[in-house]
């Protein structure tokens, strides 16, 4: 569908200004318009969550039901748009619906990671991958493995370039005064793989092995080692004429003595020449006091070889000279040359794991459809792809990765040129999900795409996208308060004050206008406290004083949402919550092992494998009076005996032991161990809930 001012529309819209309105809108103009139920065959729209696409699948259906009935607020635009009678337009709807309806998979609305599996799988061959490989969402699991796999290699035979490489990342942790353990640096090195901005570096690196590595960082220590080992040399010789000299230590000036200024270059750190020392270089008489003996002042002329010698060599070791600025890059790149040695492996051990298991991450199918889809025409891929598509609409541009749009380019290039409407929906105000690569520059710099790796393809898109571009955005806002509103407008209008002029541009043209009729409120506070405990204390006094505001106000506990900046954060509050009587409901303690009872419930299976393990009896014990209210200290005093023992050394020791099946038998009577450990697992497990009261009070 040809638009006025362009089939490339850019809507630029902050949250709730009716950005899913208006996509759903085009939507239902671009199927609408054909008189033809199937047409929404032809329509793509993306999304970034499930959860989403979900949600615009039913909207796109019940407006449609809607139009039908005659009670779709869309009608009259859509006629007005569509140039059609609403007898038409209700027709159309009746017959599309139905149509949506009995071929409801074929609604092309999903997620980007959902469609570029479909093109993926579409390539397989090409990519040389198994038809039945599998996706796996956490990539942690595959890097925590490839670390284990790489540490497993370690003292191997044929593995001593890798284990001196990793030796020396060991090493460099603990120059840096950091833990020497491996493992944990490893995996927060393996994450930094995920990163688009990392592609280069590791296609680089993956070419050089650990012997190329290990021979290109003893060359770079050679050679900063020759030229600081020379400059050391003249240091000492010049230290040791000048104690020699017979200049006494009071000509000297207190500070900025040339004693101290050779010391501390020797022992100390290579620095740039001081003013003073500049001085005496040019003057060698500056390096006494003024009135000292002639006498004294003729050695330190003849100290002036010594002076030179040393500033002119320092001067090959500081950034001022192209000497120096080689040997500070040497010695820098030396410093990371185990880091960036230690990355090209671990890269290669991931890649490893998903083909050894068949399994590819998120980011890898991007990375390798990206190699194809660049660099071939729309059609040659929809062929592939056994689906043609008219238009095309993305939400959430703004938390897209620059692989995952360069990917769908060439698609929109496609339609585009083919006189059809496609859509990109954004705000770089909520960028919130960049774990996954996205950037929120590609939203602030559109029509134009973010330099790289581009293919022909690509390019010649970026130049239809520049003809074809309509930019607009939505001003107004029919979720909030007047007063929030104002607020959020005044706050990014004065945070732009305080950015960089590259990131201004985000917050441009984003003043809303509010059209609910309540006001709302906004209310600040702050917990300053250093510690991080302290501020906990703080914030959840604050926290608490709100909720008891708001419960006096007339709103009751489901009318309030708290939210955090992590689970950790999220997992302490609420745990701070229910000790003030407040019962929240969250992901975390909505969790099973989160809860004392199923937590108890496992600790007892794992007391009846191992009856001597006491941990698994503290374990139920501290569940119970968690459940129960009942006293601990009590139950351990009664229930824990202290049995000593002689140790090797010959001297006595105690160890507390648990009269566990005692203590059970009080903690819950209705529990019968010993007649259920013969019975089927799940026959216990249900005997366990009742017994410990978890079916009868939760």
């Amino acid at each position: 569908m040809s638009h006025k001012e362009g089939n490339f529309v850019i809507l630029r819209a902050s949250a709730g200004s009716g950005k899913t309105y208006r996509l759903v809108l085009m939507y239902l103009e671009c199927a609408l318009k054909y008189d033809d139920p199937k047409s929404f065959r032809r329509i793509l729209a993306l999304t970034f969550t499930n959860k989403a696409a979900a949600e615009m699948k039913t909207r796109i259906l019940d407006d449609l039901e809607n139009l039908v009935s005659g009670n779709s607020e869309k009608e009259e635009e859509l006629s007005l748009n569509l140039n059609l009678q609403s007898s038409e337009l209700r027709k159309r709807a009746s017959l599309l619906h139905k149509e949506m309806l009995h071929r409801y998979s074929d609604i092309s609305v999903m997620t980007i990671d959902k469609f570029v599996n479909k093109l993926v799988k579409s390539f397989a061959r090409d990519l040389a991958l198994e038809q039945d490989y599998r996706i796996e969402i956490d990539s942690n699991k595959v890097l925590e493995e490839a670390v284990a796999q790489l540490l497993e290699k370690l003292g191997e035979p044929g593995n001593k370039d890798l284990t001196a490489l990793l030796q020396s990342f060991a090493l460099s942790k603990v120059d840096d005064d950091q833990d020497s353990g491996v493992r944990r640096p490893l995996t927060k090195l393996g994450r930094t793989l995920m990163q688009e901005k990392m592609k280069g570096v590791i296609e680089t690196l993956s070419k050089i092995s650990p012997k190329e590595f290990k021979k290109i960082s003893e060359e770079l220590r050679q050679e900063t080692s020759k030229l600081e080992k020379t400059f050391h040399s003249l240091l000492d010789d010049a230290i040791s004429k000048l104690k020699h000299s017979g200049i006494p230590s009071d000509c000297f000036p207190s500070r900025g003595s040339i004693m101290k200024i050779l010391t501390d270059l020797r022992f100390v750190k290579i620095v740039d020449p001081t003013s003073t020392f500049t001085k005496i270089f040019e003057d060698p008489r500056l390096m006494i006091k003024k009135g000292s003996d002639e006498s004294f002042k003729l050695i330190a002329d003849s100290l002036h070889p010594e002076i030179i010698a040393v500033y002119k060599h320092l001067l090959l070791l500081r950034p001022a000279t192209p000497e120096g600025r080689r040997y500070i890059l040497a010695k820098k790149l030396n410093k990371r040359m185990a880091l960036m040695g230690t990355l090209a492996a671990l890269h290669q051990e991931i890649e490893k794991v998903q083909v050894d298991n068949n399994i590819r991450t998120f980011h890898a199918m991007h990375e390798r459809i990206s190699e194809i889809v660049t660099n071939n025409q729309a059609p040659f891929i929809y062929e592939r792809l056994g689906a043609r598509y008219n238009h095309i609409f993305m939400d959430e541009f703004q938390d897209t990765s620059v692989t995952q749009w360069h990917n769908l380019v060439v698609l929109y290039d496609h339609a585009i040129s083919q006189g059809h409407k496609t859509l990109v929906v954004g705000d770089g105000k909520q960028a919130i999900y960049r774990f996954r690569n996205g950037d929120y520059k590609q939203l602030m710099d559109l029509p134009k795409l973010q330099p790289g790796k581009l293919g022909m393809a690509v390019k010649d898109a970026e130049r239809t996208f520049d003809r074809e571009k309509f930019e607009d955005s939505l001003d107004n806002n029919y979720r909030t308060g007047k007063e929030i509103v104002e607020w959020n407008n005044n706050l990014f209008e004065q945070m732009t004050k305080f950015i960089s002029p590259d990131l201004q541009k985000v917050y441009e043209g984003l003043r809303q206008t509010p059209k609910k009729k309540f006001n709302g409120g906004v209310y600040l506070d702050f917990a300053v406290e250093k510690k991080k405990e302290d501020r906990r204390v703080v914030y959840t006094e604050k926290i608490v004083q709100r909720i008891n505001s708001h419960l006096q106000e007339g709103y009751s506990h489901g009318d309030i949402t708290i939210l955090v900046r992590d689970n950790e954060t999220g997992s302490h509050l609420a745990q701070d919550l229910l000790s003030n009587g407040i019962k929240p409901q969250t992901e975390e303690s909505l969790q099973l092992g989160r809860h004392p009872g199923p937590i108890a419930i496992v600790a007892l299976m794992r007391w009846m494998l191992r009856p001597l393990d006491f941990r698994q009896s503290a374990m139920i014990l501290q569940c119970a009076c968690a459940m129960q209210g009942l006293n601990e200290a009590e139950f351990l005093e009664e229930y824990v005996e202290l049995v000593e023992y002689e140790k090797s050394n010959g001297t006595k020791g105690e160890f507390g032991r648990f009269k566990t099946y005692e203590m059970l038998e009080k903690l819950f009577p209705r529990l019968k161990v010993k007649n259920r450990t013969t019975g089927p697992l799940a026959s216990f497990v249900g005997h366990a809930c009742d017994a410990l009261g978890l079916s009868e009070n939760y």
